[in-house]
């Protein structure tokens, strides 16, 4: 399955019939298999009238998020929506010269973002071992054994999606237990979280990690490594630097599979209604420039680098192998700005977007912490003990997770003390921060723990980021009143993620209390302190469809309910799940509205993105609107989600969308790879 464009014999010949013709009419393929292909039909830069449907109109663009359908028409020439304007019905004559499709009754949305999502790794996921619904290490074990068995010549078994809560035996897996399912070869298998995975015997000795010298192992800044009670290594890592020590191992793969990775999962993702993401994929700079070069890439794509790409980008500037922050900072200021800028553009492919691009790159990631399920997020006050479970970690009870001396302190010296990693000292951020706004670049900071935030917070201000940059915090699942008036200060973004709260609602409880608790997930609280808020998914955390993000912000189910659209639902139509009752849902009074859901995937998409018609200076391109001027960006789906939301929303269906201009819709047509 692929998605292609009409190839260039076509597009000629159809760009000589409009101009010789009177307008073509095409109707819009109003139903189809969701297993068909993608295709792009149109030429982004020829005319055309999108007729005969219901376009979505913002009222207000701002809280109270406010719009409505209305009964207009579309015209859109050059990548550009150029009018909008009433449809009274007799159609557009053939003095506009531009072909007419016929939207049949469809109705269109701004296109839909997604404004967290790791598009590589959702693209890798599908090649792996699916461990999402395992409900004991057994049933664990036997997916490896299968996968390991279907798939002889892996040379490593990687797979992801386990969780502790929802296994019998209700602690992490082992290395001992992995070995005795697949004893032979190396296994890497990520908890849910992606922030604590676990590998076998096989797996420490293909990454040359001795199981009697764990202190040969190195330092490990921000991370922790597992051990049992003799001091030998249980095969668990917590937080990315500990497990990189496995993971340049487990996960080296070829530029052209990870390219594959990348716009099989952005085909996807267009399907599913997406027409844009805000992407964080490591060491990818160069992948994104080949695959808009081949023209491989059917959605927008917001680059966001890794920090760690920043400083590998001036470590060659500076013929320096692991430079610290503080020494690319100050090398950084003493060059000029032009060269600064000619370094980021060149190595990191940092520009703006454009109407007819389909990547831009203009911020950098940072993690402040870990995960809530893995007890890593750091939290103010100390984490709830359990009967089954250590206190600090979520290991099993007679498990230990004593420390090695350089084990005991993450990051470089800051104690946990039972609240989880600081991955960075407050030093560490500030000077991170302090080189991104250097550099002209926006920050994204993973923080889910509240001490994290209130951390990322004061660094904000310490470092001089300006409002006008809008750095984004990126999850806010545990907040305080006293950091959501902070942001607003600071001019901070909320990146919240909607199917999270399906996920977690069952057992956060379990785990923080107080005000931690009391400001957990606190969506509509956040909206209504005037922050700016984006929507995301977090996938291959949670699934990347933006319906379901819009139906989990507005009902907070605390199951997951898949939509028809996201392609992985077996409900049958027509027998729906009932709408939540008051007991099925997670904090009723943190619900959004349908126009403040929306807003999420389309103006707040747009703001964090800065592609909306606030940014100063103005950008090339703007989004999250259905007006002049704006990008021909559009999600067209069959039914009005705004009525009756719980049913239309699982029962819609995609008909197709438009980017740049370019519409792709679904076909009866199959491809083969």
């Amino acid at each position: 399955m692929n998605l292609r464009s009409a190839d260039a014999k076509g597009l000629v010949a159809l760009s000589l019939f409009l101009h010789n013709a009177a307008a073509q009419v095409t109707q819009f393929i109003p139903e189809c298999d969701l297993a068909s292909p993608c295709v792009n039909t149109s030429d982004s830069t020829a005319a055309a009238w999108l007729v005969g449907g219901h376009i979505w109109e913002w009222e207000s663009s701002s809280m109270p998020f406010k719009g409505a359908f209305r009964r207009n028409r579309v015209l859109v020439q050059d990548g550009l929506i150029k009018a909008v304007e009433a449809d009274d019905g007799h159609g557009v004559g053939p003095e506009d010269g531009a072909r007419v499709v016929d939207l049949q009754g469809a109705y269109a949305v701004p296109g839909l973002h997604d404004s967290h999502i790791h598009v590589e790794m959702t693209g890798a996921k599908r090649s792996s071992v699916d461990l999402a619904n395992t409900t004991s290490i057994d049933d664990i074990g036997q997916r490896c054994k299968q996968f390991a068995e279907s798939h002889p010549n892996r040379a490593w078994i990687v797979g992801s999606g386990w969780a502790q809560e929802s296994l019998k035996e209700r602690r992490m897996p082992t290395r001992k237990d992995i070995d005795k399912y697949v004893p032979d070869r190396p296994v890497f298998l990520y908890r849910a979280c992606f922030h604590v995975a676990v590998t076998n015997t096989a797996g420490l000795r293909a990454a040359n990690l001795p199981l009697d010298q764990v202190d040969s192992w190195g330092k490990v800044d921000g991370g922790r490594v597992g051990l049992y009670d003799d001091g030998t290594p249980d095969g668990l890592f917590y937080e990315e630097p500990a497990y990189s020590l496995v993971t340049s191992y487990a996960l080296a793969e070829s530029d052209e599979v990870r390219m594959e990775f990348i716009s099989s999962a952005l085909e996807e993702m267009a399907r599913t209604g997406l027409t844009a993401v805000q992407s964080n994929d490591g060491d990818a700079v160069e992948l994104y420039r080949r695959l808009e070069a081949a023209k491989r890439l059917p959605i927008r794509v917001f680059h966001t680098v890794m920090f760690e790409d920043l400083i590998q980008a001036f470590a060659k500037h500076m013929g320096s192998e692991g430079p610290s922050t503080e020494e690319v900072l100050q090398y950084a200021r003493t060059m000029n700005d032009s060269d600064r800028q000619e370094l980021l553009r060149t190595q990191l492919n940092v520009r703006g977007p454009s109407v007819h691009s389909r990547v831009s790159c203009d911020r950098v990631k940072v993690f402040a912490d870990g995960s809530l399920g893995a007890k890593t997020a750091a939290v103010r006050q100390p984490y709830k003990t359990g009967t089954t479970t250590n206190e600090t970690t979520g290991s099993p009870a007679g498990h230990s997770d004593v420390e090695t001396p350089w084990q005991a302190h993450a990051a470089n010296g800051t104690d946990q003390g039972g609240r989880g990693i600081l991955i960075e000292t407050p030093d560490e951020l500030q000077r991170r921060f302090e080189l991104a706004t250097l550099c002209g670049l926006r920050l994204e900071v993973h923080a889910i723990g509240d001490r994290a935030a209130e951390e990322v917070l004061d660094a904000f201000d310490r470092a001089g980021v300006p409002p006008s940059m809008r750095p984004v915090l990126t999850h806010c699942q545990l907040l305080g009143r006293d950091l959501i008036d902070k942001m607003k200060r600071l001019g901070v973004i909320g990146n919240i993620q909607p199917p999270f709260v399906p996920t977690d609602a069952s057992w956060v409880d379990k785990v923080v209390g107080g005000e931690a608790l009391e400001y957990a997930y606190v969506w509509k609280t956040i909206m209504d302190g005037g922050i700016p808020c984006s929507g995301g998914s977090d996938s291959p955390i949670e699934h990347f469809s933006p319906l379901k993000g819009i139906l989990d912000a507005i009902y907070r189910p605390t199951q997951h309910v898949y939509p028809l659209s996201s392609r992985v639902t077996t409900q049958p139509q027509g027998q729906l799940p009932p709408v939540p009752s008051e007991n099925d849902t997670f904090r009723p009074e943190e619900r959004l509205t349908f126009d403040e859901a929306l807003a999420l995937y389309t103006i707040g998409g747009a703001f964090a993105s800065r592609t909306d018609d606030q940014t100063a200076p103005p950008p090339s391109v703007l989004l999250g609107h259905i007006k002049p001027g704006y990008a021909a960006d559009l999600t067209v789906l069959d039914c009005d989600i705004s009525s009756h939301s719980w049913r239309s929303i699982l029962e819609a269906r995609v008909r197709g969308v438009w980017v740049g201009g370019q519409q792709y819709v679904l076909t009866d047509t199959p491809t083969t790879d």
